[in-house]
């Protein structure tokens, strides 16, 4: 591998580990807003729920974008890669059927903390 093919694996992987940082921070700031809610209130949950869906939205496309595009190209260059590749794709299926659950959970459930309790449990 020359230095400017490493140079541009590093700089790949820096950027990755920020975006899953910033959903990572998202992610916690709608988990906290909804426990923040009263008991028995649907304050703010609507739009929580809005920005979730975006949320999820976003990381299933970053997601399908690293699969299709990202570790194809890194996997055929770089062999050794592919059994972690493989693994981050794995990852990737199972985190997409939690967030499936998710939507269900917040279509199933009335808007307020039941919808949270539904989505913590599907995170187990």
């Amino acid at each position: 591998m020359g230095e400017g093919e490493r140079t541009r694996l590093i700089a790949w992987n820096i950027e990755m580990q920020r975006v899953h940082a910033r959903l990572r921070e998202a992610l916690l700031v709608v988990e906290e807003s909804l426990a923040d809610d009263p008991p028995g209130t649907t304050a703010g949950v609507r739009d929580l729920l809005v920005y979730c869906r975006g949320f999820c939205g976003a990381l299933s496309g970053h997601h399908r974008g690293e699969d299709t595009t990202l570790f194809p190209e890194l996997s055929a260059r770089h062999p050794q890669l592919r059994e972690p590749l493989a693994k981050s794709a794995q990852d990737h299926t199972m985190i997409e059927h939690l967030l499936a659950r998710c939507e269900q959970a917040a279509r199933s459930s009335a808007p307020g903390r039941s919808w949270l309790v539904t989505w913590r449990a599907s995170r187990r």
